[in-house]
């Protein structure tokens, strides 16, 4: 089991992921990732859709994110998101999670997985200093790495 971080660009939209019980990316728009069969393709699909990106650690970095929202966060994760006012929201990911929401709401995330969340969140100052730490990572989508089993400081938000 692992602790992901999911940003809501600076807490905007983490009431939408909270309502509506998800957490979500905006790279490639236009692209169902559930087609995507492997990071190769992903990164052809990127540097295609953002040609103006030349850097090759940019274009990684990006890629490595999106790969991590589609491959690697599973059913069972604990994930995380910060409101932008010094709390965290904690849940868990769902099984068969992935889903390409096409419809029209007030987040432009299109890539979504199905979270359930904790009622309540808990401030960023109660958690360890090594997820304190961790939360610190400038990333959109990166494991939340601790000295601490999750538990130990997840289970007080359920």
């Amino acid at each position: 089991m692992k602790v992901w971080c999911v940003r809501a660009d600076s807490g905007q939209y983490a009431g939408e992921f909270l309502q509506k019980g998800f957490v979500g990316i905006g790279w490639l728009p236009q692209v169902n990732l559930l087609t995507v069969a492997n990071r190769q393709l992903l990164r052809s699909l990127y540097q295609a859709t953002y040609s103006h990106v030349s850097s090759p650690v940019v274009i990684g970095q990006q890629v490595g994110q999106i790969a991590r929202f589609l491959w690697d966060m599973r059913a069972g994760d604990y994930v995380v998101t910060p409101d932008g006012g010094g709390r965290i929201f904690c849940g868990i990911v769902q099984l068969d999670a992935y889903a390409y929401f096409d419809g029209n709401d007030s987040c432009p995330y299109r890539h979504r997985k199905r979270v359930v969340w904790a009622k309540a969140g808990i401030m960023r100052r109660e958690c360890p200093p090594s997820v304190q730490k961790s939360l610190r990572s400038v990333l959109t989508v990166f494991q939340v790495s601790s000295q601490e089993h999750p538990m130990d400081w997840i289970e007080n938000a359920f």
